[in-house]
Parts: structure tokens; C-alpha cells; sequence
């Protein structure tokens, strides 16, 4: 007799015979081979042919899962990462302004496909399948926690006939978008989590599909969101459209030139066919070969959400994770077609903008380096949203020490090169990002306090000093060092006086 849900397994070695001759159990396991590096090109070519084939059709078939990090919790779904074989997504019934509040039910329902003979299906708990699509301190929003239902083949076919359904085949992965008119937030809590699920199931050189789910209200502040509640206009509509073609190239779904495309919907930052969307409101019932899920744990806060701001304690989200986040920068370099190479001079790299987060002698401490250091050390003052991703990581990882405000736009300090160092200037809100940029192994971070707006030149220079000290130290046992020779200045902090070694 079947066990009941929950139950313990005891097969005979007869059943367990009679099992595998006939193909039970092994239609409930599968293995994850390994995928062989690819070029660029092959990348894209793979993921456009991967977009071909969405709308056909086929008989429903068991579904599978593999789940890690799962904990003893009731709400564990909201921790777990999955990977599914055959797993539907599935317009739900009645969905209306319930579904867009916050923390109301999710807008979409989900199929765990069983046989309708199949001996093990009692064994799968529906509470070991959830999973949350949120990322960070969205994973808590009951709107993005998912509980698929077990549903057997012929229930599938009755409730939505093979013809009328839609099939993904190959690789997919599944995300909630979080803030991605910010660079940071694209870059932590988007591109990174992406990565670490590929990663965290071995298919991180793999081609894939992109799914973002969509509903009217949105989780602030997602791009749906905002343009839920009018924040931003137009402004914010543009920000957006960006970001997400900027998105789709880091993520090796598009071509570096799409970046450059213009809108094809009116401008509408959903236009971009690398990322899909699964709108809850316009959904069609769709089946998916393989689907990842589950990155509330894999952006730079967990579920924090503070933004690093609170520095008064300590934080084990990017704990252990150095070798991860150089083979992100690297993963993101090859995507948009950078290339790390170890500088062979020294650059300064400065951020300028509008604002520059109450600065208000930027541009006097730009002509203190110019004075000191040019022209043996070039000084480069960028401002980066007129830079596309492949212009800015080239310039940040060509940069010994780069000076910046904090905020979304100091984290490209992610892709300077190792032993580089981010000089950061506050004035207000000291030690932001500080759980980012203290957690990227390969640099390091100095947080100069601006009271009032005003920068210490002085005390920046002699930073500055010692971070050209510090590089020279300890490139030398760099993995990533040229053979050519290296001339460098020297600071003195005595005097600030310069001279070539």
C-alpha cells in the first residue's frame, strides 16, 4: 500500500525491480551534465534559438525538483533555491485588485505534474516545493511566494488541453525584477542572483531563457511599481527602458549593440524580447523543460534591505563568497565583452555628475591630482550613465583607485581589478554599500567622512598615496600581472611631494 503524504518509503527489493524495469523511478530522477564554456556569439546564437520554440506544444510529463537550503521553518520555501523538470505556470481564476495588494495572494498558480499511477507522488509535500520568486526583503511579500499544487497529467490536459498550452524548452531561469532603475540594485540584486542559481546548479557557461514576472501593482520599488504609482514620469520610464536592455546584455541575453537599439513599443521598457515576461493578467498556460528558481538569498543583503546603511553590525550575506563575486565581474566581462587584463600604469578614476551626493569640491580635489600626479598618472573623470556597460567596465577595470560617492553608482567598483581600491566620499549616510564593497575580495575600500560636503584634500591625497603603495605591494604576487615593466609614482606622505621609482 502507498504510503500517505509525508510517510515514510519502504520498498522491497521486488518493488524496487519492478520499479526501475519499468521506468517509475527513473522518470523521477535526472542529473545536471556539465556545460562546456562558450563564446559570445554561441551564447546568443543558443539563447535565440532557445526563443523559438516557446509556443509549442506537448503531452504533460511528471514533473521533478532538486532543492537546496532548505531549513526546518514553516516558511523555508522563502530561503530554498529549486530546479524543475516540467514544472506549468498557470492563469488563476478570478484574479482582481486582491492580488495586487501587498501581501495578498500571488496572481498565478502553478502545476506539479504527477502520474495519475505514480506510487511516489503521496511522498511530495506541497510545502517542500514553494519557493518565493522575490529577491532580498522582497522574498518576504506573500505576493512572490509561490506553492505549486500537485496535479496529475489527465487533471492538466482537462483544465488546459496540450494545444492551448505553451512549452519552454531547454534552460530557464525566473526572477522578480528589484529596483533595476538603480545600477546597483540591477547589478546585486538582478545580474547576481541570476548568476549564483546558474552557478549553484552547474550551468553557469549554459545559454538560457530569462522570465520576469509581472503584475499591475508591483513590490516597491520594481520598474511595475513605479509606474504603478507615477513616480518618477517619464524620467523614470526612461531610467527603466535602459536598465533593462543594460540588464539583458550583462546577462549574456543580448548582443552588446542592443544596448543601442531603440524601443520597439513605444518605448515601453518591456519591449526588450531578451528578458520574457510572465504578466499575471495576459498568462497563458506554460510548461518549462528546466526552470530555476529561488534567489532570495543570493543578492548582497539577504533579506536585510538596509542597504548597508546601518554599519553598527555585522552581516553574513556575502560571507564566503569572494570567489563567487570574482567569477561574477568575470562572467559579466565576458558577457558584454570586456576583457580583464591587470593594468600596466596607474589611472584614477573619478565619478562625475550633477549632484555627486553633496559634494561640493569635487572638482577641487580633481585639480589637486592633476597638479600632484598628471601627467605620470592619468586622471579620468567619467560620467557613467553616458557610457554603455561594455564602455564602463572597460574603464573601471582599466583604474588602479577609483574616488566616487556612494550609491548605485559606485557599484562598478565591482569590476576594478584586484588590489585596486575604491576611495569613497559621504557626505551623509557614512559607510554605505559598506556590505558590498568590504566583501569584494580583490579590492579595498576607504570611507572618507565629508562632513557638511566639504572633502579633506589633503586627506584624500594621502590615501590616495597609500593605495598606490598598497597596489604595488601586492600585484606582484597578482595572478593577473603582465610581463611588462610597471612604472609607478610614489607619494610621499610626508610632503606630498611625487617621484618616479
Amino acid at each position: 500500500m502507498a504510503p500517505g503524504r509525508g510517510g515514510s518509503v519502504s520498498l522491497s527489493g521486488r518493488q524496487l525491480l519492478i520499479g526501475l524495469i519499468g521506468g517509475t523511478l527513473i522518470s523521477r530522477m535526472f542529473c545536471v551534465r556539465p556545460q562546456a564554456a562558450i563564446s559570445e556569439q554561441e551564447r546568443h546564437k543558443a539563447a535565440s534559438a532557445l526563443q523559438v520554440h516557446r509556443n509549442a506544444s506537448r503531452p504533460a510529463r511528471p514533473s521533478d525538483h532538486f532543492c537546496h537550503s532548505r531549513d526546518f521553518k514553516p516558511d523555508r520555501g522563502r530561503r530554498a533555491s529549486c530546479m524543475f523538470r516540467n514544472i506549468c505556470v498557470l492563469p488563476k481564476d478570478g484574479i482582481g485588485p486582491e492580488n495586487w495588494k501587498e501581501n495578498g495572494p500571488p496572481a498565478i498558480d502553478w502545476a506539479y505534474i504527477v502520474s495519475d499511477e505514480d506510487e511516489l507522488a503521496p511522498q511530495i509535500k506541497e510545502e517542500d516545493i514553494d519557493f518565493t520568486l522575490g529577491v532580498g526583503p522582497h522574498s518576504s511579500d506573500n505576493r512572490l511566494h509561490m506553492r505549486p499544487r500537485l496535479v496529475t497529467a489527465s487533471e492538466l490536459d482537462a483544465m488546459h488541453p496540450p494545444e492551448t498550452r505553451s512549452f519552454v524548452p531547454d534552460l530557464s531561469v525566473l526572477l522578480y525584477e528589484y529596483n533595476n532603475e538603480n545600477f546597483g540594485h540591477a547589478l546585486m540584486d538582478i545580474a547576481l542572483p541570476v548568476y549564483s542559481i546558474l552557478e549553484a546548479f552547474g550551468y553557469e557557461e549554459a545559454a538560457f531563457n530569462a522570465f520576469r514576472y509581472s503584475f499591475p501593482q508591483g513590490v516597491g520599488f520594481s520598474c511595475d511599481f513605479q509606474a504603478f504609482i507615477g513616480r518618477g514620469g517619464t524620467k523614470t520610464h526612461a531610467i527603466c527602458a535602459k536598465f533593462y536592455k543594460m540588464l539583458s546584455v550583462m546577462l549574456g541575453l543580448a548582443p552588446v549593440s542592443a544596448e543601442q537599439e531603440s524601443e520597439r513599443d513605444s518605448g515601453h521598457y518591456f519591449s526588450s524580447a531578451s528578458i520574457n515576461v510572465l504578466n499575471a493578467t495576459q498568462l497563458q498556460a506554460t510548461c518549462f523543460d528546466t526552470l530555476l528558481v529561488g534567489m532570495s538569498q543570493y543578492s548582497d543583503d539577504c533579506m536585510e534591505g538596509s542597504h548597508g546603511k546601518r554599519n553598527n553590525t555585522w552581516s553574513n550575506c556575502m560571507t564566503g563568497r569572494q570567489k563567487q563575486l570574482w567569477d561574477f565581474r568575470r562572467w559579466v566581462m565576458g558577457n558584454v565583452g570586456a576583457v580583464s587584463i591587470a593594468p600596466n600604469k596607474h589611472t584614477i578614476v573619478v565619478t562625475r555628475n550633477n549632484t555627486s551626493r553633496g559634494l561640493r569640491n569635487i572638482q577641487e580635489l580633481v585639480d589637486a591630482m592633476k597638479s600632484s600626479l598628471s601627467p605620470q598618472i592619468e586622471i579620468v573623470q567619467v560620467e557613467w550613465p553616458k557610457l554603455s556597460i561594455r564602455e564602463q567596465i572597460e574603464a573601471i577595470s582599466r583604474a588602479t583607485i577609483f574616488v566616487t560617492p556612494p550609491g548605485g553608482v559606485s557599484y562598478i567598483s565591482a569590476f576594478l581589478p584586484r588590489w585596486a581600491t575604491a576611495i569613497r566620499l559621504y557626505s551623509g549616510d557614512f559607510g554605505m554599500d559598506w556590505h558590498v564593497m568590504n566583501y569584494l575580495g580583490y579590492i579595498h575600500a576607504e570611507y572618507v567622512d565629508c562632513a557638511g560636503g566639504k572633502i579633506d584634500i589633503e586627506d584624500v591625497m594621502h590615501r590616495i598615496g597609500r593605495s598606490i603603495e598598497r597596489y604595488e605591494a601586492l600585484r606582484t604576487n597578482a595572478a593577473e600581472i603582465d610581463s611588462l615593466p610597471f612604472e609607478y609614482l610614489r607619494i610621499s606622505h610626508r610632503n606630498q611631494s611625487t617621484a618616479i621609482k
